[in-house]
């Protein structure tokens, strides 16, 4: 199980409504997890070894403000189950969330260069499209996780990977309402990062996915965004940037290694897709336990 997930650091950012206190929201942490953790407004959280809980105005599910737990900054499977066993614990609390909920998964890629990085952005999307089939309606269509493909003013043509990533790169570095951050992947932190290294997270931020205590989902969608982003380091850019068409295709750019993670995932797919095609395909790959 521990191939399934590399070593490369990541974060987790869980949303909820103001359900429960903050206080018992830490004990509940602090029960299951031996770090240290935090409770204040909300304020950024860089390269922590602690859980932060914090204030968040976007989700309070008609209150001023909702939670955000962020974990610390973690690295392999066995911490990844530390992460998994807390939101379950906060979930059996009582820790809810709505539709103004979101899971946020930070992967870092202060090995990338800007190269790479136009890389991972053009292989994003090329499958954005797909992937958001596996969300609600609620996440897929968002003003905080905008998509990034309906940007991309020439799908057909090929661009060398400078020139993509000066056409698409983030332009506003700002922390607070921030349109190039509320999109489906953020590279505003990685983009600040280059610049101000010191003062900066060097991540890719996926924000799209449902806000969830799941320890199933969250455990998979980690291990879906790790895999993604070191199955692309070492590619070249793509020939274009029109949607995947096909199953392998899919596969080939998402890395994706472990059967039960492909069938998590189409799983999602065919309870969420709204449309035929895509939802038949996952419904088949199912049904055959054909995950390729």
């Amino acid at each position: 199980m521990k191939s399934i997930i590399s070593s490369r650091p990541f974060g987790v950012e869980m949303e909820s409504h103001p359900v429960v206190a903050g206080g018992e929201i830490a004990n509940v942490i602090q029960a299951n997890s031996h770090r240290k953790v935090i409770k204040t407004k909300w304020k950024q959280t860089i390269k922590n070894d602690f859980w932060h809980v914090k204030t968040d105005s976007t989700c309070g599910g008609g209150e001023a403000k909702g939670w955000e737990i962020a974990s610390f900054k973690a690295s392999g499977y066995s911490e990844l189950l530390e992460i998994c066993k807390v939101a379950k614990a906060l979930r059996k609390k009582g820790l809810k969330c709505g539709e103004d909920c979101g899971l946020h998964v930070h992967v870092d890629i202060s090995d990338f260069s800007i190269e790479q990085a136009a890389v991972l952005l053009a292989y994003w999307v090329k499958i954005e499209k797909v992937v958001l089939k596996s969300v609600p309606g609620s996440r897929s269509n968002n003003k905080f996780c905008r998509h990034i493909s309906s940007k991309i003013i020439n799908k057909n043509k090929k661009l060398d990977a400078l020139n993509f990533w000066n056409f698409y790169k983030p332009k506003d570095k700002s922390i607070h309402s921030n349109r190039d951050k509320r999109v489906t992947m953020n590279l505003v932190n990685y983009m600040t990062y280059i610049e101000e290294p010191l003062f900066a997270r060097s991540t890719v931020e996926f924000r799209f996915p449902e806000g969830t205590f799941s320890d199933r989902d969250i455990g998979n969608w980690v291990i879906f965004f790790i895999n993604f982003v070191e199955n692309i380091k070492n590619k070249k850019m793509p020939d274009n940037f029109l949607c995947v068409s096909n199953v392998s295709d899919l596969l080939n750019i998402c890395g994706i290694k472990n059967n039960k993670n492909k069938k998590w995932f189409f799983e999602r797919i065919s309870v969420y897709d709204t449309k035929k095609k895509w939802k038949k395909i996952s419904k088949n790959l199912i049904y055959n336990n054909n995950f390729i």
